[in-house]
């Protein structure tokens, strides 16, 4: 949708462009704020001091992200994009752009354990300050509101912004990638292999260490979560 978007309607790219302050895109952040709030909502911070101190699930976590991660693209990116300089360094530095915003998304549809997934993307970022927004719900009415009607109402919200942040991008850049299918097929392809390959590798390592479902989801979605 995104693609036909940005090809049939050139000028979305220009009239997006003009909702930018500072560089960043008005839209794309409407977009991310509506996706994150609410699995960030339903996260019981209380919980998290716990994850923290979970010195295998932290190890893991900061290897895949910080070591394997980037090892791996960086290989990727000299193997399918040697004679690609541009492409090249674009592809290593997603590499090293750990995700902070769709991975809550992926975890939350996956009934991954959401203090985990919290606590590490807070390693990968700077803690989102949308954590006091539950605090802040619970005391005025109360969890079992919170929980019950408030969560269950806003939680269709991350599918709707992931959705619309997910066409958005697509739209701004429709026009060249549709004139360029080539490099889009050659960049793809690390980065199928990347993702589909630190996905498994991570959730494979979180069984073996004896995680449940639920951290070794966590695990998997943020050790394969790059921003692009």
């Amino acid at each position: 949708v995104g693609l036909l978007i940005g090809h049939f309607l050139p000028g979305i790219g220009e009239a997006l462009s003009a909702l930018e302050v500072g560089g960043i895109s008005l839209p794309i952040a409407l977009g991310l704020l509506v996706m994150m709030y609410p699995p960030l909502a339903k996260v019981r911070y209380e919980k998290t001091r716990d994850i923290a101190a979970d010195g295998r699930l932290m190890v893991i976590s900061i290897v895949l992200n910080w070591v394997v991660g980037p090892a791996l693209m960086f290989t990727l990116a000299w193997i399918f994009l040697a004679d690609q300089p541009e492409l090249r360094t674009g592809l290593i530095i997603v590499g090293l752009a750990r995700c902070i915003a769709m991975v809550l998304v992926w975890s939350d549809l996956s009934c991954a354990d959401r203090e985990a997934t919290a606590v590490l993307v807070a390693i990968n970022s700077v803690f989102q300050v949308v954590m006091f927004s539950r605090v802040w719900g619970e005391k005025v009415k109360g969890r079992e509101w919170f929980e019950d009607r408030f969560l269950p109402a806003v939680s269709p919200l991350a599918m709707i912004g992931l959705l619309y942040t997910i066409v958005l991008l697509f739209s701004l850049q429709g026009e060249q990638l549709v004139a360029q299918p080539t490099a889009v097929v050659r960049v793809a392809i690390p980065l199928v292999i990347y993702f589909v390959g630190m996905f498994f590798l991570a959730l494979g390592v979180a069984k073996i260490v004896g995680m449940n479902y639920a951290q070794s989801a966590s695990v998997a979605f943020t050790a394969a979560g790059n921003n692009f």
